[in-house]
């Protein structure tokens, strides 16, 4: 069965009922250059599933939840709130058409993952809903009937009368079930995905979960068929143990790859960590890995700024509430990833498109306003901030003592900067992500997929540590230091290492290679990432490494008799310059 778009117009009775319900959503609004408010659940439960039902959830204390979450949403203003998959339990889809507490107000959009529920039942919702509401049934036609329903929740006041307005988007694409349990062998699929907005200005659709899957979707085929650039606020609600698979990715790497992206945003909200999924037959899935993240291309507007320092406030305001930074270094575009745990966020975004000048955007177009956590009864939202896991790992703690203390009393911003001197990467720091969307950072715990990475990157530093722990075999470039240094970030230059007393500008950069055969490529790239520092650095650079045998070696070699390395040539052109990343990675 082909899958196709809808606009929102077109999923009512009439288009003459479409134009008089439908309104001006802010969010997508081009007059109006505010940003637009999102505030997203990322809850934790034990659900049940199986092929008659789907996906539901167990306990009274996931109703109050997300009843208190809709509340919260209404009282913020949000202009988007969105849940994962299956989230919402239908009792309170009846709860919203009674309080108008629920609701969203005017021009605000519910994004509602709804729980599971047989054909029959859905029907009867279906109809018992549009007694009080109008409810856009179009995107129910040309479906495959089966045992239950899997649906998102469109969530509106309508344009003229102020009517609540509630349009359904049934899933397109099964889940992958190793055994079929649930999706695979009961759901009902539908062939329509809404879209909101005109294709001139700012667009919203929603894919669920496995949506991703889809031949026509994966491929950008149904949205970006000619490969233009495009406006699009792409949401991505899951229940899923895998949310970086590639198959998962496919669509934004797709969009990102080229042109195409530069003007999207791509939302996924996954359930927390924690979250266990019963199939009734003997197994349990969890949910490890939420990932729950918000993607956007970087523009540049000019190449004089360093990115890191230009974001360096927006990164530690949304730090603060559960929301990280990555960024791809091919497909340029940030990841700002949610802590892993229970919580609901609030965030301002920028549009797609704002109708304004591009040089006037914000530097930071993702900006975290609050974060919720439950309250320690356990019975209600509670504002707050949202700490990452910073114990550093274990073989780097037992190292990071006395003159190496450092890392322990920096602050997480410090911290990335600081393993990234001592790894080389001047420029990046610690925030480069993977093609898998993997992040190594040492700094703080992201989730179980990224510690294998972040567990070798710390043995790497305390491979450097125990380089210069042997302070009698210390290179020359070093021994200037005499035995009285300390790790610490230099304030004003690119060191590692400063002296326990005096000027930092006597300090050095000590870092480790991995491969001893790659010391000089390393020492080479630092060198050039430098720029006009170069110079002065010249004979402050020592790369670590150790051979097959065990042996430390460094580079580059150096002698006593001179200030500088001896014969030492850099094959790099300086005259050819880096590859730089542009600043307002914004």
């Amino acid at each position: 069965m082909s899958i196709a778009t809808i606009p929102i117009k077109d999923c009512f009775a009439s288009p003459e009922e479409g134009e008089r319900v439908v309104p001006n959503f802010h969010f997508l609004d081009i007059e109006d250059d505010s940003p637009f408010r999102l505030i997203r659940l990322q809850c934790k439960e034990d659900l049940k599933a199986n092929q008659y039902e789907g996906v539901q959830h167990t306990t009274n204390d996931h109703m109050d939840k997300c009843r208190d979450a809709m509340r919260l949403a209404h009282t913020e203003r949000a202009d988007l709130f969105l849940t994962p998959e299956y989230c919402i339990p239908l009792s309170l889809i009846d709860e919203i058409i009674s309080n108008p507490e629920l609701r969203p107000r005017t021009n605000k959009l519910w994004c509602l993952g709804c729980e599971g529920v047989s054909y029959d039942k859905f029907n009867e919702y279906i109809n018992s809903w549009g007694d009080q509401a109008i409810v856009g049934k179009r995107t129910l036609e040309d479906i495959r009937e089966n045992h239950f329903v899997n649906f998102l929740l469109y969530v509106f006041i309508s344009k003229e009368d102020g009517r609540l307005c509630l349009v359904p988007q049934l899933k397109v694409q099964r889940m992958s079930e190793p055994i079929l349990v649930c999706e695979g062998s009961g759901l009902t699929i539908g062939s329509k995905i809404i879209v909101f907005g005109k294709e001139t200005e700012n667009q919203l659709f929603t894919l669920l979960c496995a949506d991703a899957f889809s031949p026509e979707i994966k491929s950008g085929h149904l949205f970006f068929p000619d490969r233009q650039p495009k406006r699009y606020i792409i949401l991505h609600p899951q229940l899923n143990p895998s949310p970086r698979h590639p198959d998962m990715a496919a669509l934004r790497n797709h969009a990102f790859d080229n042109t195409s992206g530069k003007d999207v945003i791509y939302i996924t909200a996954n359930w927390a960590y924690g979250t266990t999924i019963s199939t009734g037959e003997g197994s349990t899935l969890s949910i490890e890995i939420p990932w729950s993240s918000i993607y956007r291309r970087f523009l540049s507007y000019d190449g004089e700024r360093n990115w890191k320092d230009v974001l360096r406030e927006v990164r530690i305001k949304n730090y603060k509430y559960g929301l990280g930074l990555g960024f791809h270094r091919t497909r340029k575009y940030k990841v700002w990833f949610a802590n892993k745990t229970e919580h609901i966020q609030q965030l301002k975004l920028s549009k797609p498109f704002d109708g304004g000048a591009e040089l006037a955007s914000p530097l930071g177009k993702v900006q975290a306003e609050k974060a919720y956590f439950l309250n320690p009864s356990r019975n209600g939202w509670q504002e707050g901030e949202i700490p990452f896991q910073e114990d550093l790992p274990t073989t780097l703690l037992t190292e990071v003592t006395q003159e190496y203390i450092y890392p322990l009393t920096a602050s997480v911003e410090d911290r990335d900067k600081f393993f990234g001197y001592c790894l080389g990467n001047m420029k990046s720091g610690q925030l480069y992500i993977s093609d898998q969307e993997s992040s190594g950072r040492i700094s703080y715990h992201i989730d179980k997929q990224c510690e294998p990475e972040r567990e070798h990157r710390a043995e790497l530093i305390v491979k450097l540590i125990q380089c210069l722990k042997s302070k009698e075999e210390l290179p020359g470039q070093l021994r200037g230091l005499g035995d009285n240094f300390r790790f610490q970030l230099a304030q004003r230059t690119p060191f590692n290492l400063i002296p326990q007393r005096g000027n930092e500008n006597q300090g050095a950069l000590a870092v480790y290679e991995e491969r001893a055969n790659s010391m000089k490529h390393k020492f080479e790239q630092i060198y050039e990432s430098l720029g006009d520092s170069a110079g002065f650095m010249d004979d402050k650079i020592c790369v670590f490494s150790h051979e097959h045998t065990g042996r430390k070696v460094y580079y580059p070699k150096y002698s006593e008799e001179y200030t500088s390395p001896v014969k030492t040539h850099h094959s790099t052109d300086f005259t050819e310059g880096g590859a730089l990343i542009d600043p307002e990675m914004d």
